[in-house]
Formats: C-alpha cells, sequence, structure tokens
C-alpha cells in the first residue's frame, strides 16, 4: 500500500481504498426529506370537557388534555400513487420510494432519505469513482442533532 495521504491509499494499478481505521459519518441538523421525516407525534392538545376559566377562577384542578397523535409530515411525493391523506395517522403510506418535494415541475430526483438507503445498499462513491476505488465505500453513521425533537 502506498500513501497518498493519512486517509487514501493506492492499493492497485489506478486503484484507491480508505486507510484501515477511517471511516465516513454523516451529520445532519434536520431530518432528510421522505420517510425519515414521518413519525408519530403529538398534536393540537384536546380538552377533557372542561372550562379552563372556570376552573382557574373556583381553584379546580386545571383540565385535563388528551393528547392527539398526528404524523410529521412529508412533502416527498410517491413515486407510484399516492398517499392516503387521511386525518391523523393515516396520512402517509410508509416504505413507499418517494422524489423530491421541489417547488415547480416534479422531478425523477430520489428523495433525501431513499438516497442515503441507496447509498447504504450500493455504496457513496456513484459511477465514476467506482471505477477508481478497490471496494465500495458505506456510511458507518448517520447522526441527526438540533433541537426538532426537544421541542416542549
Amino acid at each position: 500500500k502506498d500513501g497518498l495521504s493519512q486517509y487514501i491509499s493506492v492499493v492497485g494499478e489506478n486503484k484507491y481504498d480508505l486507510d484501515e481505521g477511517w471511516q465516513i459519518f454523516m451529520v445532519s441538523t434536520h431530518p432528510p426529506c421522505g420517510d425519515a421525516t414521518i413519525f408519530v407525534k403529538e398534536s393540537e392538545k384536546s380538552d377533557a370537557n372542561i372550562d379552563e376559566e372556570k376552573s382557574v377562577i373556583s381553584g379546580d384542578k386545571p383540565p385535563c388534555k388528551k393528547a392527539k397523535l398526528d404524523l410529521n409530515r412529508t412533502g416527498a411525493k410517491l413515486v407510484s400513487g399516492s398517499d392516503p391523506l387521511s386525518p391523523g395517522l393515516g396520512y402517509h403510506r410508509m416504505g413507499e420510494v418517494r422524489t423530491k418535494p421541489g417547488r415547480g415541475e416534479r422531478t425523477l430526483s430520489l428523495s433525501c432519505s431513499d438516497k442515503i438507503i441507496k447509498w447504504n445498499m450500493f455504496g457513496l462513491q456513484g459511477a465514476l469513482c467506482s471505477h477508481f476505488l478497490s471496494r465500495d465505500l458505506h456510511l458507518h453513521c448517520f447522526t441527526l442533532t438540533g433541537n426538532m425533537f426537544n421541542k416542549p
């Protein structure tokens, strides 16, 4: 192995590889569009038939609030068919291939979460780089960070 850098080495005639001990990580501050943004969340809370002002004035316990479950929605469109768009948890169909939710004309570009799945199956390198790499490169870890899930 001839070392070109601390990350990449020549491993054959015109072939390269990521050096041992190095891994590829991806960090995102927001869930990628597509199925990765569809998750169960609490939506508006509904009163349990108690008048809040009345209970505050009389000194009673505050009204009981009942959580309503809903889905966080994605703008990514299904490649074939369409989402049911039913209220609440029945709004989206999961596990379907989706295209990007862009504005204007619809494209055939995969949603971000579908691209990440594709990269994990076939590698990050793409067709051109695959001619120069000795093996497929895959994400070791995908980290989702940010305050989206820490809201009160």
